[in-house]
């Protein structure tokens, strides 16, 4: 990962985007469910334990980098 700014406002987007389409009890599972497992791009903790074995450190720095622009977008969005 070379820019992690870069990487940290993809997540944020990323977020905001699908955070739009959802309703009510969906906005809690999928917030539950993107820090727990996330994506394969965006990786949430069960994503990044799946990488260390290939990626190692970067992983880890991945998984940092994501949940950072994660929970901007979610602070953002929960109290405005």
């Amino acid at each position: 990962m070379t820019d992690e700014r870069s990487f940290r406002e993809f997540a944020y987007n990323d977020i905001l985007s699908i955070w739009l389409a959802l309703k009510g009890v969906r906005k809690i599972v999928f917030i539950t469910w993107t820090i727990l497992i996330g994506t394969r791009v965006c990786p949430g903790f069960v994503q990044a334990l799946r990488f260390t074995p290939r990626l190692r450190g970067a992983s880890w720095r991945r998984f940092y980098v994501a949940q950072q622009g994660k929970f901007e977008a979610f602070r953002d969005l929960i109290f405005g």
